[in-house]
């Protein structure tokens, strides 16, 4: 090989490695659409959150809170009916708004939730911890008080189902409150809100109402409580229990929940008698209305 030629060799090295390279370049310039992540490399993209599943049926009951207890007249506890009551279809049962809690039926009223309400609600119970364990929270920091009704919150979720009860005697009796207590209350609040807020309820119709009945003697007992003439199409009260289920529509059409609700605080004669008559509609998802 002579001088020149031995020198040209490596000088043509460095430019057919470029042009082999800007080859190799040209046959994949087209952008890769995949993205990747280094080892090591922490990615920014949050994964997705699961919803919190559910029953569905029309007598799945997801959500019950429930006001009871405390120093009132028996009559008063026997017409107790949920404050928020969430079934699995999407209907809400609530008391209607301005309904007298000491008359002898209370009205109640239905709303209509899409599913994303309900994954709202149960996100929320879900993010409060409302939907681990059951618990009756105590109150905190001493205070005392007599004489109180209990809050309880019941919630159904999961495949197959699972319900939590988490109850505190007093909620909110006492200034505001805080730790797991003031969770239960904000929750209580908010899914309130959410649940009945913003939608045109119509009124519950029962098919069933549960009835108390009590025998208080000669219909000239005295006694400062008005009283009222019992639906002549209604079966007579000394037939009835304690508490028994009845159809609503058992003296014809609406005559007895209308006669409860419409008659405040009143007492019955018929056949010489005087009868104590609460009443409370059954609500779809209750087993055991007497119980």
């Amino acid at each position: 090989m002579t001088a020149a030629r031995a020198l040209l060799v490596p000088l043509l090295l460095p430019a057919l490695a470029l042009t082999a390279c800007g080859e190799q370049t040209s046959a994949t310039d087209a952008p890769d659409p995949t993205p990747t992540t280094l080892v090591g490399e922490t990615s920014t993209e949050s994964p997705a959150q699961p919803e919190v599943t559910h029953p569905s049926g029309a007598d799945d009951v997801l959500l019950s809170v429930t006001t009871a207890g405390g120093f009132t007249p028996i009559e008063y506890q026997q017409v107790i009916r949920p404050d928020l009551y969430l079934l699995g279809d999407g209907r809400v049962v609530a008391p209607s708004p301005g309904a007298d809690p000491t008359g002898l039926m209370l009205p109640l009223e239905v709303h209509e939730v899409d599913e994303a309400r309900i994954a709202e609600v149960l996100t929320l119970a879900e993010e409060a911890g409302l939907l681990e364990d059951d618990a009756d929270l105590e109150m905190t920091g001493g205070a005392m008080v007599s004489d109180a009704p209990t809050t309880t919150l019941v919630l159904t979720t999961g495949e197959p189902a699972r319900t939590v009860t988490t109850s505190a005697y007093a909620l909110g009796e006492v200034g505001t409150e805080s730790g797991r207590r003031g969770d239960l209350a904000e929750f209580v609040a908010e899914a309130t809100d959410l649940l009945t807020g913003g939608s045109t309820p119509t009124p519950y119709e029962p098919e069933q109402v549960r009835l108390h009945v009590a025998d208080l003697g000669s219909a000239g007992g005295g006694g400062q409580v008005p009283t009222a003439d019992w639906p002549a199409t209604a079966p007579a009260l000394a037939s009835f229990e304690d508490c028994q289920v009845v159809a609503a529509d058992l003296a014809g059409d609406d005559v007895l929940v209308d006669t409860l609700t419409g008659s405040g605080w009143t007492t019955f004669v018929q056949d010489g008698r005087r009868w104590s008559v609460v009443g409370a509609a059954v609500l779809p998802g209750e087993s055991t209305p007497c119980g």
